[in-house]
């Protein structure tokens, strides 16, 4: 969701999302899809796809959604990794309800907006 959110808000860049903890084969949960709103057209193609340490090359900031992520990535990559939420963890909802998922989604939006505002990134 938070690729296809940042993507609908943020055009003019490009977003990659991807996860420490993916399984192989794993699919997009239909209430992401439902959770991203306009945005979940962005999702529909989406593959889960495991973090891996030239994901750092091509991006200018990587985002993580709790501070353990923000430890993990930095412990396994050495890796600069900035909280996509600097007051809370956005934790993820797989598994849980469609009504975890749209405060997920929301919680991402509001993120989004605190940190990156109307500016460039």
């Amino acid at each position: 969701m938070a690729e296809a959110l940042g993507a609908s808000r943020y055009p003019e860049h490009d977003w990659r999302s991807r996860g420490l903890n993916v399984e192989n084969n794993s699919t997009v949960s239909e209430h992401a899809l439902i959770a991203a709103g306009g945005a979940g057209h962005l999702i529909v193609d989406h593959v889960p796809t495991p973090l891996v340490e030239t994901d750092f090359d091509w991006a200018d900031i990587v985002f993580a959604m709790t501070d353990s992520q923000v430890r993990r990535s930095k412990r396994l990559f050495g890796a600069s990794v900035s909280r996509l939420a600097a007051h809370m963890d956005i934790e993820d909802p797989l598994g849980d309800g469609l009504e975890m998922y749209q405060k997920t989604a929301d919680t991402i939006e509001f993120a989004l907006i605190e940190r990156l505002g109307s500016s460039e990134l």
